[in-house]
Formats: C-alpha cells, sequence, structure tokens
C-alpha cells in the first residue's frame, strides 16, 4: 500500500507543467471603484483613483487622529485642538492647485515657528543612505525629550537644526495635507511596511512664504513636483492617502532642512502626541523631520 500511494505521487509529481492549474493571480484592482474625484475616497476607505490623463493609482484611505497645535490657543495639554486637516477653518482654505502651480491656497498659514518651516537652512548638506540612516546617526543621538529646551521657544532654527540632510533612498507610503497647508509624508527605510526593520519619520512639503521669500521659487518648485509624483490633485483630505494599502510604496530620494516638530509633542507628558497615521503610532518613534523639503525625486 505504501509503494503504490509513493508510485502515485511520483506519477503526479512529473505530469507536464502546463497540465497544472495555477492559482490564479487577482489584480489588485480588480473590484475596486474607479474615481476620478478624489474627495470620493474617505467614503469608500479604498478605490482605484484615475488622474486626468488616465493613470490609474489604488489608493487607500486613513482617517486623522492627529492634533493641530497650529492655533494660537493652544490648551495646556495641546491635545484638545481639531485634527489637522479637519473639515472646518483649514478645509476651506485647503483646495486643490492648479496645473500652473499653487494658487494663494497653498500659503502656509500656520503660526508656529513660521520661520523654521518656511526657510531652508544655510548649514551644511550630510548625505544619508536611507531613513534607518539618518534615524540611527543623527535623531538618535538627540532624543526628543531633551528637544523642548533646547528649542526654547525660538520661530528660527537651532544650532542643532541648522543643516540640510539628504536620504539618498526611502519610500513614500502615504500623505496628508495639513490645515496650514504643508503635507505630511510618511517614508520609511523599506519596502515593506511590515517588515520589523523598517523604520519610519515624516518629511514635509512646506506651505508657501510670501512671493518675495527667498525660499519662495524653490518651495514652489516642491510643491509642484509633488502633485505630480503622486499624480493627484492637492487637495485636503482629513487624513491619511496611502498609495495601495500601503503595498505600493513610491521609491524616492529627499532633501531638506532638519527641524524639530515642537507641535507634535505632549510637553505635560513629556511624549509624542498623535503623529503620522494611527496605524504607524509604534513605528514613528521621533518627531525630527526634514522639514521644509527642498528637492523630493521618484527614483
Amino acid at each position: 500500500m505504501y509503494r503504490t500511494l509513493l508510485n502515485l505521487l511520483l506519477i503526479i509529481s512529473c505530469m507536464p507543467f502546463a497540465l497544472c492549474h495555477p492559482a490564479r493571480v487577482v489584480s489588485t484592482t480588480e473590484n475596486l471603484p474607479e474615481i476620478h474625484d478624489l474627495s470620493q475616497l474617505p467614503a469608500l476607505q479604498k478605490a482605484v483613483y484615475v488622474s486626468p490623463t488616465g493613470e490609474k493609482q489604488v489608493l487607500s484611505f486613513e482617517p486623522s487622529t492627529e492634533t493641530d497645535l497650529e492655533e494660537e490657543s493652544v490648551p495646556e495639554d495641546g491635545l484638545s485642538v481639531p485634527p489637522s486637516g479637519a473639515a472646518g477653518s483649514g478645509a476651506a482654505t485647503n483646495k486643490p492647485c492648479d496645473a500652473s502651480g499653487c494658487p494663494d491656497n497653498c500659503r502656509f498659514d500656520g503660526k508656529r515657528r513660521v520661520e523654521a518651516k518656511t526657510t531652508i537652512s544655510q548649514g551644511s548638506l550630510k548625505t544619508y543612505a536611507s531613513v534607518k540612516s539618518f534615524l540611527t546617526r543623527f535623531a538618535d543621538h538627540h532624543p526628543d525629550e531633551d528637544m523642548p529646551a533646547i528649542i526654547n521657544g525660538a520661530d528660527g532654527r537651532v544650532p542643532l537644526e541648522d543643516f540640510n540632510a539628504e536620504i539618498k533612498k526611502a519610500w513614500l507610503f502615504c500623505y496628508a495635507k495639513e490645515s496650514d497647508e504643508d503635507y505630511h509624508l510618511v517614508i520609511g527605510n523599506l519596502a515593506d511596511k511590515n517588515d520589523p526593520n523598517n523604520r519610519f519619520m515624516i518629511v514635509e512639503v512646506s506651505g508657501l512664504p510670501a512671493p518675495a521669500a527667498d525660499a519662495h521659487n524653490t518651495l514652489e518648485t516642491v510643491q509642484n513636483d509633488f502633485t505630480i509624483l503622486k499624480a493627484t490633485p492637492n487637495t485636503c483630505s482629513s487624513g491619511y492617502i496611502w498609495f495601495g494599502d500601503g503595498n505600493q510604496p513610491i521609491k524616492i530620494s529627499v532633501k531638506g532642512s532638519v527641524y524639530w516638530d515642537t507641535e507634535h509633542w505632549h510637553k505635560n507628558l513629556n511624549k509624542i502626541g498623535a503623529h503620522g497615521p494611527e496605524s504607524l503610532k509604534d513605528q514613528l518613534t521621533t518627531v525630527w523631520e526634514i522639514h521644509p523639503i527642498t528637492k523630493l525625486k521618484k527614483l
């Protein structure tokens, strides 16, 4: 009996490959609705966005739980104001940028550390191979809990922040437009979001300073480059837009000025507040950023 079963298995294993029936590969777009207006995405949660040029991209939506500390009347705990990008006064000004470039509604309208967010450091340029390289070589050596005393209410960059960083290769997983007209971009050093060795950080496409500002033209170019890269309109979304389910990140390089984000540090609890998408809250371990981005390129 044993020999008969063994022979049968050998016969089956030797059958020509053409007779086999491989598992059906399901398209990532199968059974997903197609949308031409990105404002439909939050209700659908996941859809195929069709750009005006016909390019198709699977996108999914994650509501924001972030707090926007750009208001002048920030509560003492710093966590009781409306979410970034939430419907309301911010949403009224976050309209799409048109094809000719960023109009006035892409102007930065936040109130905290305006100089640091809308100017480019004149310091040196340091190059890092990956997100992990930047975090391990710099951010990990300057813990978040030490930074409030170092920033000490400064509007411009403090010496520790006053340099530029270039990350040669990173993976862009998702983005959100904030109510101050900045974009939060979540990047990692590996393409697999679930890899335990992946490390994440936020880099920001800044809202624009006044047209006469030194950084205006550079930051406007980045705004427009980002529009092309993501192939979706510059719209306020009240949440994070993921490429695929986070399984279709875009490989990029990014360069800009280093910044420590005071808005997402809970000063009373001395820890990071809501920062980035909720689904990555345990992986976004610092509020060190590149902000503003001065160059963004798809690899």
